[in-house]
């Protein structure tokens, strides 16, 4: 019975010690899962923004090769086509800014990105008048309008720019979030 009450209170400790760290073990697993589907979300979001600034970077491309193209064949168009291309222009403008400007505006907002979707904001606005002023050049004389392109041009450029580097403060800002992640399962594990 000695024995017993012995072998009992010696298999305790090491009992307790396995209940231990069974729990601390499934508290780490938990922990780390919730971490992961986290970052998983993040990932997520991250690629979804990245993708919408990249596709208005490609519809500012196609607006301005049409600007290009309008001016340079505004003599051959009829007045309503003219007319609905600039209204057009325009409004897909306007959309691209909206657009940018809610990712600037979501939760997560990144460093920086503030001031470069105003600069992107302000280069399509003036972006828009400018493209709209040679088409309306280029219908007296595509001479003209091809010249008035050149200051659309720098504008362009400018709005590229901007959306670049909110491109690059979305990737900077992913790639902070990940190392903040392994640091964080660190001091978890």
């Amino acid at each position: 019975e000695l024995l017993l009450k012995l072998g009992t209170k010696l298999l305790l400790a090491p009992l307790l010690t396995g209940v231990i760290a069974l729990t601390g073990g499934g508290i780490n697993a938990w922990l780390m899962d919730r971490n992961a589907v986290a970052n998983a979300e993040a990932f997520k979001a991250d690629l979804g923004k990245l993708r919408t600034v990249t596709q208005a970077q490609e519809q500012v491309g196609r607006l301005h090769a049409g600007a290009y193209r309008t001016v340079a064949l505004v003599g051959s168009m009829d007045e309503p086509a003219i007319k609905a291309f600039r209204a057009d222009l325009k409004t897909q403008l306007e959309g691209v800014s909206r657009v940018v400007s809610a990712i600037a505006g979501s939760p997560g907002q990144y460093e920086g990105m503030g001031a470069s979707v105003k600069g992107v904001e302000g280069d399509l606005g003036r972006y828009a008048k400018q493209a709209d002023n040679a088409i309306d050049m280029a219908s007296v004389d595509p001479n003209t309008g091809v010249a008035a392109m050149q200051g659309a041009d720098e504008t362009f450029k400018s709005a590229s720019k901007h959306m670049a580097n909110i491109v690059q403060g979305i990737e900077a800002a992913s790639a902070q979030a990940g190392v903040d992640s392994t640091d964080v399962a660190r001091r978890n594990t």
